[in-house]
């Protein structure tokens, strides 16, 4: 497991060393299931697009930049982690999937994760500005909010 995947499991992976009071954190040990996983990633997407929202109206641009596009990427691995059962664990992952997204909800998708996309540059390069930054936490908020919504209709 690469260390950007593993990362996304800590949670999942700490509630349940908690609740089954194990130690070991051995890859044999530990089963996630996708749903879990899905739960999880969405909840941490909602607390990104907030603590985004905080940093805009503190001009950290960067910081809601870097969050949101965390956002983006977790509400795309939670609906695939809980529709279909996969990790996505590449870029093009991603953007395939986001597609297939669409297709399910509508295509106000392509804007979400073009916002997304438009963040991750602003990170690497501080460009975007406060108007910008706004309208990407919109469209990545609906966009969390929605695959939340059908993750909680099953």
């Amino acid at each position: 497991m690469n260390g950007g995947r593993f990362a996304r499991f800590l949670t999942v992976l700490r509630r349940l060393v908690r609740e089954e009071g194990r130690v070991s954190l051995e890859p044999r040990d530990v089963e996630v299931r996708p749903d879990e996983a899905a739960r999880e990633y969405i909840n941490i997407a909602s607390t990104l697009v907030e603590q985004a929202k905080l940093r805009i109206v503190k001009r950290d641009l960067r910081g809601a930049a870097k969050r949101l596009w965390g956002a983006a990427i977790l509400a795309i691995e939670a609906h695939s982690s809980f529709v279909d059962g996969k990790w996505l664990s590449t870029q093009k992952d991603l953007w395939k999937y986001k597609s297939k997204l669409a297709k399910r909800l509508g295509e106000w998708i392509h804007d979400a994760w073009n916002a997304a996309v438009a963040m991750y540059v602003s990170f690497y390069e501080g460009c975007a500005d406060t108007v910008s930054a706004r309208a990407a936490v919109d469209r990545i908020a609906k966009l969390v909010k929605e695959v939340e919504r059908e993750i909680q209709g099953r």
